[in-house]
């Protein structure tokens, strides 16, 4: 580590964090409070001392993956009290967003859930968020940005997704499955050109939706579509190793009649029904009852038998890269 005085403050932050890290604990809500505090000081210290030149670029890029680790890691903590379970929807935040629609002429309500989020950790925002949106018909989005965060939104119907780069306005087409990537300091919006809400899931990172921040003089980033791809028999999904993102995105398909998935990941993995009925069994409980709305929250290399009971059906997942652990 560089020897300057001045990052001893840092150092100090992220060897108290380590040792946080292997402290076992009994009040675990003021545990993940104590270690996301020094988190967010050992963030705000590492971009500080970064723009003074005082940290590598290797080194930089080193203490904010770590720094990104601990936040997914106090999330994925704070979901359920239990590792293994249903969240049902009546039990999920919610948040109605407000805006004004020029083209429409009147104000336009946006429904936003926070998945896997229970409303008692609704004031706990500052960490990665997975977010479902829904975009009325034929609305467009104010313009906006979230600042340092990076933001992954998987389309789940027909959209127009745009952004701007030195004022020029760019549109990317986008339809069931595909995600668009946008990085730090992107102007852009979403349009909904049919004429039925359109639900979209967004992954922010490294903080919460503390949404719609000030647009950056020239918006820095371009957004970039990617397409599903095929992982098995009607398993399709998005690897992100190359974003150095903690988490992979599964997409279970399931046909008419039953037709049943045996699912098992290495980190934790949250499971969100975009269309269908099912019933799960794990070690813990057996034939438990979810569809849209509602979200399973498996532990990591916990086995799950996923059937669908009510005509076709697709699960959206997203699994949390704990501990670095190579996903399948």
């Amino acid at each position: 580590m560089n020897s300057n005085p001045k990052l001893k403050d840092l150092y100090q932050l992220i060897t108290e964090l380590h040792t946080l890290a292997h402290r076992e604990t009994l009040n675990k809500p003021l545990y993940f409070f104590s270690r996301r505090q020094k988190a967010q000081v050992a963030k705000f210290l590492t971009e500080l001392y970064y723009e003074q030149k005082l940290l590598s670029e290797d080194t930089y890029k080193d203490i904010k993956k770590n720094l990104n680790l601990i936040f997914f890691e106090n999330f994925s903590q704070q979901i359920l009290p239990a590792t293994t379970g249903i969240i049902a929807s009546a039990y999920q935040k919610k948040e109605m967003y407000l805006n004004t629609s020029k083209v429409l002429g009147r104000d336009i309500l946006e429904p936003r859930e926070y998945i896997g989020i229970v409303p008692e950790v609704a004031s706990d925002l500052d960490a990665p968020s997975l977010v479902t949106a829904e975009t009325p018909p034929n609305y467009q989005q104010p313009w906006h940005d979230h600042g340092e965060n990076r933001e992954i939104t998987f389309y789940t119907g027909s959209s127009i997704s745009k952004f701007k780069t030195e004022g020029i306005e760019h549109e990317i087409q986008a339809d069931f499955g595909d995600i668009i990537i946008f990085p730090p300091k992107t102007w852009h919006t979403i349009k909904n050109p049919t004429d039925y809400p359109v639900m979209n899931l967004s992954v922010k990172l490294p903080s919460a939706l503390l949404d719609r921040g000030k647009v950056y003089q020239g918006s820095v980033g371009q957004g970039e579509k990617r397409t599903l791809d095929q992982k098995a028999d009607h398993v399709f999904g998005h690897d992100l190793n190359d974003l150095e993102m903690p988490y992979h995105i599964r997409v279970y398909v399931f046909d008419e009649g039953k037709s049943e998935h045996i699912v098992s990941h290495k980190g934790k993995s949250l499971l969100y029904p975009l269309e269908g009925e099912y019933l799960a069994t794990t070690q813990y409980f057996k034939n438990k009852t979810f569809r849209k709305g509602d979200t399973l929250l498996l532990d990591a290399e916990t086995e799950a038998s996923i059937t669908n009971i009510n005509g076709k059906g697709k699960i959206y997942t997203v699994i949390l890269k704990e501990n670095r652990a190579k996903q399948t």
